[in-house]
């Protein structure tokens, strides 16, 4: 057992393992952290930002090809009700 304690007092002593100790204590609030805002998205993809009102509820509503062989999206913020064009490859 003496062989056993001295590692144990070692490990205490060795910087690195007190670091890895100190950040294994914080996974388990980090694990309650990711799990709410995985609830607060409710299964959704969040929305992007609207460049008008700054809100993150930009998605988009319809698309459609273009004749330059671009798609061509429609979306709206669900806040100010704006709008904007993207044409994506």
């Amino acid at each position: 057992m003496g062989v056993i304690d001295d590692v144990r007092k070692w490990l205490q002593d060795w910087a690195d393992w007190k670091r890895i100790k100190e950040q294994a204590e914080k996974v388990p609030a980090l694990e309650k952290r990711i799990a709410d805002l995985e609830a607060k998205l409710g299964g959704k993809q969040p929305g992007d930002v609207c460049k008008a009102c700054g809100a993150r509820a930009l998605r988009m509503v319809s698309n459609r090809p273009s004749s330059k062989g671009y798609i061509e999206q429609r979306w709206e913020c669900g806040e100010c009700k704006r709008g904007e064009w993207r044409h994506v490859k």
